[in-house]
């Protein structure tokens, strides 16, 4: 699979439009869309957050960035029904749960107030195009890393992200799609630890009691990484830990030799691009694809090897927006 970052040109293809034509032109400054993700407490979506604002910026459109307190679908469907009520020109969602999410989503279909869905996949509801990452090509990366460095043989457990998100799903198909070719790769165990990290610990607790002999731990994400990273060495015992997000908290631990390596998701340009073709369409009248693919700024694991060069060049990138990394 080639890995590309979709920002100019789109090959035509069909898209879910909001019936009533096109939209009114407005003067970027007039222009307000609201981003709403999962969790601003996570840095990939702090990344996320901040690739839709360079995005907002080089527009010249104002942006709102939101994320429930406590995660959970329905906080997601109030910032909504309060982003209506305050009558913003488009919302980007990032569904926590792609089902759960369709009220939201309907209900601003009928203040026809334009929607874009980001990085996880809305069952229902009209919107006006998808963007995301191929979670399935970050499952098997990780999973074939993990062949690899086990050498063919060893016992695995897998912490899935949130039960129902669709990003969770890809990313569990693309990891089994790697361990299963490899019948000395004993699976222990897969289970939700609900992309959060005090989830993670707690699971990977019972997991570490459950198991005497774990060789290594597959997180759908970063956050269940650093979790479960915590748990294991509270019990003082070793392992192999492999998250996905790239986030810098996890890069200093891969530094240190407290995880194994992580897959970069690629927050940012997911943040730019959704923004970038919400603005298109608000501002000309360009109707996104349906599906537009943006991918990993590094298409493998990176490791204790490359994690310190990844670093500096996800920095650098930053700067090049305008961004301070802290």
């Amino acid at each position: 699979m080639k890995w590309f970052v979709w920002l100019g040109c789109f090959t035509c293809v069909a898209v879910a439009v909001l019936s009533g034509g096109a939209l009114a032109a407005k003067a970027p400054g007039d222009v307000h869309v609201a981003l709403v993700v999962k969790d601003l407490t996570n840095r990939f979506f702090v990344e996320m957050k901040w690739g839709g604002e360079a995005a907002a910026r080089q527009h010249g459109i104002k942006i709102t960035v939101l994320a429930p307190e406590k995660y959970a679908v329905d906080n997601q469907i109030r910032i909504m029904e309060d982003l209506i009520q305050k009558k913003v020109d488009a919302i980007v969602i990032v569904p926590i749960d792609g089902a759960g999410i369709v009220s939201g989503i309907e209900r601003a279909n009928k203040a026809r107030i334009p929607v874009f869905n980001l990085n996880t996949l809305a069952t229902g509801g009209e919107v006006i195009g998808f963007a995301g990452i191929d979670h399935v090509q970050l499952g098997r990366i990780q999973g074939q890393w993990a062949v690899d460095t086990l050498k063919g043989r060893g016992n695995v457990v897998i912490l899935e992200g949130t039960t129902g998100a669709s990003s969770a799903i890809e990313r569990q198909q693309g990891v089994m799609e790697a361990l299963k070719k490899t019948p000395g790769v004993k699976i222990l165990a897969s289970t939700t630890a609900k992309y959060n990290r005090q989830q993670a610990m707690k699971v990977m607790e019972d997991l570490l009691t459950r198991f005497p002999a774990i060789d290594m731990v597959l997180c759908a994400n970063d956050a269940m990484a650093l979790g479960a990273k915590e748990a294991i060495k509270d019990a003082r015992r070793t392992m192999g830990v492999v998250g996905i997000d790239a986030i810098p908290e996890t890069l200093e631990a891969i530094q240190k030799g407290e995880v194994a390596g992580t897959v970069d998701s690629n927050g940012f340009d997911q943040g730019f691009v959704a923004v970038d073709l919400t603005a298109k369409y608000l501002l000309k009248d360009q109707k996104p694809p349906k599906d537009t693919l943006v991918g990993s700024g590094m298409a493998t694991v990176i490791s204790k090897e490359n994690a310190l060069a990844f670093e500096q060049s996800k920095t650098e990138k930053f700067k090049k927006f305008g961004i301070k990394v802290e």
